[in-house]
Parts: C-alpha cells; structure tokens; sequence
C-alpha cells in the first residue's frame, strides 16, 4: 500500500471514530444523521472536542510514544543496552519493533487530525447552537491542536529544517476529507502551521483566562465546559506553541516575541512552583504543576508509567553515570535541583535511577494528578535566552529559571547555547522534546543514554533525525 493509500485509510478510520466513541451509541449510523445529532446540541459540540481530547493522551500519540518512550529513545534519554527498546536507540527504523510504532503514531496523528477539521467545518454548518463566544473559543482550540499535530508530524518525519526546508515531508489536512492530501515541503508545511495559530490567536482573544485575569479560571470560573483552560489549548498556549514553531523555523524574533507574550502576560497565572510543594514526598507536585501553561488529562497516565518505568522486563532509565552527568551532580548542582531531587529515586538494578515524574499521587484532592505536560513557562524562558540578541537579557532568563530550580546564578560570558543544551536535558525528561532540540539544532553528537564515561556519543546523521513515513 503506497503512502497515499494510507493516508485515505486513516482519514476514513477517523470518520468512524466519531461513531465509534461511546458517548454516540444512542446515535443512528447514518455519517449525515450523526452529525446532525451530534453538530445540533450543545452538548454534542462539547463532547466531539472533549473526544478529541482524549485521544491526545493515549499511548500511540502524547500518552507515550510522543513523550516517554519512542521519542526519548530517539533522544538517548536511557539505558538501552540490555533492552528490548534497542533498536529504538540505535534508529533501526525498519526494525518489527519499530514499525508499528512510527506507523501509528502517524495514522493516530491524522485521524485525530480528521476530527478536528469535522468539528471545524461543523461550527460553521450548525450555526448558533452554542453562543459566539463559545464557538469561537472551540474553535480557536480547534485550530490550534490541529497545527500542534502537524508540527509534530513535521518534526519527526520531515527533514532536518535548518538545512532542508525545501525537501518534502507531510500532507496539511484542512479539511475533513477521503481524498489524499499531496506530500508539501517542510517550509509550506510551515506556513500552514503558523497561519492555524494566527487563526486560533484571533478566535481565542476573548479567552476567559484572559478576561477573567485571574488564577481562579485554571479551576472553575462557574462554567464547567470553560473552565481548567490549562488544561485545554488556550490563549497563552497558542502563544507558547507559537514560540516553539517560530524557533524551530529560524523565525528567532517572532519566537522572542510570542514567548515573552507569555512570560509577561501569563506570570500571575502559571507562577513558579512552590519548593515545599515538589519536594513534599509521596504526593510531591514532581509535574511542577502550576508553571505548566497546557497539559491533558491522562487518565492512563499511571498504568503506562508502571508498564514503563516500574514493572516493565526492560524498565526505562538512563545509566547512573549519565544521570549524574546530565545533572552535574559530581559539581553540586544535582544535590540542589528540584528536578534532580523530587523526579528521580533508589537505584535500580545497581546502575541506574527510578524515574519518578509520573508516579501515581494517591492524593485525589490534587489537581495535578493525571497532568500530562505539553507545554512549560520555562520553554519560553529558554525560548527568549536563545532568541534575546542582548547577552545580558539572555543570561537573565536563563536564571530565571536556574533560581526556580534550586541553582544558582551563572556569571556574564557564560555559553547560553551550551548552558541551554544542558537544560533541555534536565528540564523535559519524558516529555519528549529532547529529540526535536537536537533536531532543530542539526546536533552532530549527543549523549549516549548507556554511557558510562564522558567520551560516550551517539554520532548523528540526517537519516537519524527523519523517521521513515510508513510503508506498507
């Protein structure tokens, strides 16, 4: 089956999803009658986004492969010597391991893909079921989960963007259709993606996180449907997930520009995390829950972290050498940093450290229980020390976010790009980024998870950073 043929099948997969999902079995099979059921009620809007919600955090997409494991092999970020994942490590792309898992990242990517553009054109089919103002703010999600997805299918199957923007790499789905999108370069990949952000930016200005101007709007603002906005794609993560795009296109004064829209707009509402609150043990906020702008609800987030991290025949974590390297514990840093200290346990196996960043908190009056991290304040900190000409302003939001994390200032003349590496490393442990920064860096050498001294590498090439489209 070529490439297009499988986009067809996917896209024609994710119409069924929308009948598939439980909360439309009272609803008649018939594709027209189902969306008219479901387009004509507010309540049937609200359920297809909270649908496609859903779908983010499981396994083939943000639940795993895009954060703890696919892509985190990809990074180096553990120890794959001994492990089943190996071939993961090693970016043997053809591998049987392997290939269901790029597979369905992407076919999970564009059905997801095709239900928000169902939802998109529906709005428009069904007007003033839900009132303007509401529509526009789905919308505004809408569009902008619909660019965050292409991004992500941009930086993992699309080229090297530094030095290949002009090579081919994914089809743009706008619309919600059975005919086969052609494969764009990744710079008009690009504009498409920015142009759904500009869309969204414009549908959500009168987001309630911005209206209200208030921290009480990230839990309830008295309408159920709008409230928890960080834990949906709101204003100020359209912003951040702006930051990101623009930097990943070489774009560093508009990066600079929307991130410190973020910092300086959003500070009231995702503040730094209190100390006491992470290291606080058993029910530690080990997520740092309050600095996180977006994030999902994952309700599997337990089971796939004990399938991963605790129970698993090939538990995921880096060597004890690398670890302590990343966090420069040997130099004292790592005794002081939150993250270090509150993410990280006992030793495992006599080499390596527990990774503790989504173990279960058996407190059910935690609001951060079930947070899936997409999108930090501390990203666009480092977004604006990479963008920020002013080397003084640049070491400034560096640390910022050193002072947060328990460490201390670093002195003028220092390498903000080196320093910046070594953050990424610590910052976004199963979180998935890691990857795409030595990506969007072109990095010839990184880190190699199984290293056990300072000269051990994991030479790069293009072909390492483009995972192969599914072939079939």
């Amino acid at each position: 089956m070529n490439k297009k043929i499988l986009i067809v099948t996917a896209v024609l997969y994710g119409l069924v999803m929308l009948s598939s999902c439980k909360k439309y079995l009272d609803v008649k099979p018939d594709d027209k009658f189902l969306e008219s059921q479901l387009f004509s009620s507010k309540v049937g809007i609200e359920s297809v986004l909270n649908s496609i919600y859903l779908q983010l955090p499981n396994s083939p997409l943000y639940g795993e492969n895009l954060s703890t494991t696919a892509v985190e092999l990809f990074a180096q970020q553990y120890n794959y010597s001994a492990s089943a994942y190996s071939a993961f490590s090693y970016y043997n792309f053809n591998d049987p391991s392997v290939v269901p898992v790029i597979d369905t990242i992407w076919s999970s990517s564009y059905n997801t893909i095709v239900n928000i553009n169902k939802l998109i054109a529906n709005l428009a089919v069904y007007p003033g079921v839900v009132s303007k103002a509401e529509s526009d703010i789905i919308a505004g999600e809408a569009y902008a989960l619909r660019a965050m997805l292409h991004f992500d299918l941009l930086r993992l199957y699309g080229p090297v963007y530094s030095t290949h923007p002009q090579v081919s790499a994914i089809p743009y789905y706008t619309v919600a259709t059975p005919d086969a999108q052609p494969f764009l370069n990744a710079a008009d990949v690009m504009v498409k993606i920015l142009a759904d952000l500009h869309t969204a930016e414009g549908l959500l200005a009168a987001d309630p996180i911005i209206t209200l101007g208030k921290q009480e709007v990230l839990q309830n603002d008295g309408n159920d449907f709008l409230r928890f906005r960080n834990l949906r794609m709101n204003f100020y993560a359209v912003k951040a997930l702006e930051a990101r795009v623009q930097l990943y296109a070489g774009n560093n004064a508009a990066a600079l520009a929307a991130a410190q829209n973020v910092i300086n707009s959003g500070a009231a509402l995702f503040p730094w995390s209190d100390p006491v609150a992470v290291n606080a043990g058993g029910n530690s906020d080990k997520v740092f829950s309050s600095e996180i702008v977006f994030a999902l609800q994952n309700l599997n987030m337990y089971s796939q972290f004990d399938a991963t991290f605790v129970s698993a025949n090939s538990v995921l974590a880096p060597s004890d050498f690398r670890l302590q390297e990343t966090y420069e514990v040997q130099t004292g840093e790592g005794v002081n940093d939150y993250r270090y200290r509150s993410q990280w346990g006992g030793v495992l196996y006599g080499i390596m450290r527990q990774f503790l960043k989504y173990t279960d908190v058996t407190d059910q009056t935690k609001t951060f229980r079930y947070m899936q991290p997409m999108l930090r304040m501390s990203e666009m900190y480092y977004i604006a020390a990479e963008s920020e000409t002013d080397p003084a302003l640049a070491l400034g939001y560096l640390n910022t976010v050193r002072y947060n994390r328990g460490l201390s200032n670093l002195p003028d003349g220092t390498d903000i790009n080196a320093e910046l590496l070594k953050e990424y490393r610590k910052e976004f442990y199963g979180e998935g980024q890691l990857f795409f920064y030595y990506k969007r860096t072109n990095a010839s050498m990184i880190p190699d998870g199984s290293g056990m001294d300072d000269y051990s590498f994991q030479y790069m090439r293009d072909s390492y950073y483009v995972v192969p489209h599914p072939q079939y």
